[in-house]
């Protein structure tokens, strides 16, 4: 009888209910790994944003104010520094340099021919109150990106009072050496900003004579000295 029983028990078929179905295991080996489950609604894309360029991009730019750090409580009205001239600071949208002209009482803009589909260039300048040119302005695609000055005024000065017709013997004691940068030279202290010479110098000068005026101040920003 032991005998019988051990071999009933080795051919015994297999639980049934332990088994997995045929239909639930089809099911588990033809499923996607990564599927959702069926109760996940997937978010419908965002939709894609207008992207601006060309005249359109530079009418917006030309529209809209741009950030800047507040002036000096002390500083000149029309105070040098490598940002800008006074409320001349690079960076000005078409609209506030209008507004900072009293809309062509005090200056006035000129657009120059460009090829179509290029940037868009303007000239301006602004008046000292008997009409003689003070500032000289230039917006690029909408924004100022130049400030000279090219007339002396007590109130165009940095703020070690060097102007129009200083030497440069008082700059250089005031801002540090200069370098050459192209059309003029470059103070230590003031990058981005300017000097060119009254008197001709020769372009292969790498520094300025001491004895030397300035003639313009240029403000380009320090990134384009």
């Amino acid at each position: 009888m032991l005998a019988a029983a051990a071999c009933a028990e080795r051919h015994a078929p297999p639980d049934a209910s332990s088994a997995p179905a045929p239909a639930a295991r089809a099911a588990r080996e033809t499923a996607p790994p990564d599927a959702a489950p069926p109760d996940v609604v997937e978010p419908e894309p965002a939709p894609a944003l207008e992207v601006l360029s060309g005249p359109a991009a530079e009418g917006v730019i030309a529209e809209t104010t741009a950030p800047r750090e507040a002036p000096r409580p002390d500083a000149p009205e029309l105070a040098i520094t490598p940002r800008g001239v006074g409320r001349f600071q690079l960076g000005l949208s078409r609209r506030e340099v209008l507004a900072l002209l009293v809309n062509g009482r005090r200056g006035t803009l000129r657009k120059l021919w460009t090829p179509p589909g290029e940037v868009s260039v303007e000239t301006g300048v602004y008046w000292l109150p008997g009409g003689a040119p003070l500032l000289r302005l230039r917006i690029y695609g909408g924004r100022l990106t130049e400030v000279t000055v090219v007339a002396r005024d007590p109130r165009a000065i940095t703020d070690h009072d060097i102007g129009i017709g200083a030497t440069f013997d008082d700059a250089v004691l005031a801002h540090g050496d200069a370098r050459r940068a192209g059309r003029g030279f470059v103070l230590q202290d003031l990058p981005g900003v300017l000097f060119v010479p009254l008197e001709p110098v020769s372009p292969a000068a790498e520094s300025p004579p001491l004895t030397a005026h300035i003639g313009n101040i240029v403000v380009v920003g320090p990134e384009a000295d």
